[in-house]
C-alpha cells in the first residue's frame, strides 16, 4: 500500500516538474496535434447521400399482373411477374455504360439499390461531393431508367408486332395485334412509363463525420499526450 502511495506521489511530482519546465514544449505539441487532424478533415472530401422511393406504375402492375399464373393462390407469389421484372430491370443500373450518358465522373459505385419484393419498393442512394449534384444526378439516374425501360419495351413489342403481321389474318391474330399496338402506342407517350416516384430524391444527408471542436479537442489531446508521454520516458 505504501509503495503504491509513493508511486502515485512520485508521479505527480514528476508530472508538475514536467509540466512547469516543458509547459510551452507541451502546448505546441497540443496546437500541433489540433492542427494535423483539422488539416485531415479540410482534405477529406464531404459526402452527400440524396435518397428515392420509386415502384411500377399502375398500368405497369396491371399489365404484368396479368402475366402472373391464376391457378397458383400461394399469396406470396402474388405479384412475381412485376417483381422479376423489376429485379430484370435493376440489372441495368449494375452497368457502367449506363452512367456513361450521367456525367463523365460518374459510376456505378456511387449507387446502392434496395429492393423490396414484397409491394416492389426500390430505394435509390446517391452519393456525391455536393448537395446540389446529389438530387440532380439521382433524377437523372431515375429518368434514364424509365428510358431504358422504356426503349427495351418498344424494341420487344415492335419485334412481337412485325412477326404477327407476319401469320395468317384472323380475329385472334388481329386481336393480339390491336393489343400490341395500344401498348406500343401508350409506351411512347405515358409519362413516366414504369416508374412512379413515391419519394423524389430530396433531403441529401451529409455524411456523418466528427464534429469540428471534436476533431480539434482529440488532435490536441493526442499531441499533448504523446509529448508527455515521451518527457516522462526520456526523464525516468
Amino acid at each position: 500500500m505504501s509503495q503504491n502511495l509513493l508511486a502515485h506521489a512520485n508521479f505527480v511530482s514528476l508530472s508538475a516538474v514536467l509540466l512547469k519546465r516543458f509547459w510551452l514544449l507541451l502546448l505546441a505539441a497540443a496546437v500541433l496535434g489540433a492542427a494535423a487532424l483539422y488539416i485531415f478533415q479540410l482534405s477529406t472530401a464531404v459526402r452527400y447521400q440524396a435518397i428515392a422511393v420509386v415502384t411500377l406504375t399502375d398500368w405497369q402492375t396491371e399489365r404484368l399482373t396479368r402475366r402472373d399464373d391464376p391457378n397458383d393462390k400461394n399469396p406470396a407469389n402474388v405479384g412475381g411477374a412485376s417483381a422479376d421484372a423489376i429485379s430484370r430491370a435493376l440489372l441495368w443500373l449494375k452497368d457502367p455504360d449506363f452512367f456513361q450518358s450521367l456525367a463523365r465522373s460518374a459510376n456505378v459505385e456511387q449507387l446502392s439499390v434496395e429492393h423490396k419484393r414484397r409491394g416492389n419498393l426500390v430505394t435509390l442512394k446517391w452519393i456525391s461531393n455536393s448537395e446540389k449534384s446529389a438530387e440532380t444526378e439521382l433524377a437523372l439516374v431515375l429518368k434514364l431508367w424509365d428510358q431504358r425501360w422504356r426503349q427495351q419495351f418498344i424494341q420487344q413489342k415492335q419485334q412481337e408486332l412485325l412477326t404477327l403481321q407476319q401469320l395468317s389474318s384472323s380475329d385472334l391474330v388481329q386481336q393480339q395485334q390491336n393489343r400490341l399496338q395500344f401498348e406500343l402506342d401508350y409506351a411512347k407517350q405515358a409519362q413516366p412509363f414504369a416508374l412512379q416516384q413515391l419519394q423524389s430524391p430530396e433531403a441529401p444527408e451529409q455524411s456523418k463525420g466528427p464534429a469540428l471542436w471534436l476533431m480539434l479537442l482529440f488532435g490536441a489531446f493526442f499531441g499533448f499526450s504523446c509529448a508527455f508521454i515521451l518527457l516522462m520516458l526520456w526523464r525516468l
